[in-house]
């Protein structure tokens, strides 16, 4: 069980490769402050992706978007971390 089941917990689902279904516990939903996103091209209309994108393609090419990346070599992944 979670330390703090009243902080929020936002699981974010990101393609199937471990599996297309998942086994949950009721007791889960009922004792943790939960919430559960789909990511992935099927989660967003189109138009909305296509309207969304070219927004950010505009701030990325103004100089308004700016991201910093994480380096990391591979050998430091694993099953466990990723």
């Amino acid at each position: 069980m979670r330390s703090k089941p009243n902080a929020l917990l936002e699981w974010v689902e990101i393609g199937s490769m471990a599996g297309s279904k998942i086994e949950l516990s009721a007791a889960v939903l009922r004792s943790n402050n939960i919430r559960f996103l789909g990511s992935g091209i099927g989660s967003i209309a189109t138009a909305v992706f296509a309207k969304e994108l070219f927004s950010l393609a505009q701030l990325v090419a103004a100089g308004k978007f700016n991201v910093t990346p994480l380096q990391y070599h591979l050998e430091e992944f694993s099953q466990e971390n990723w």
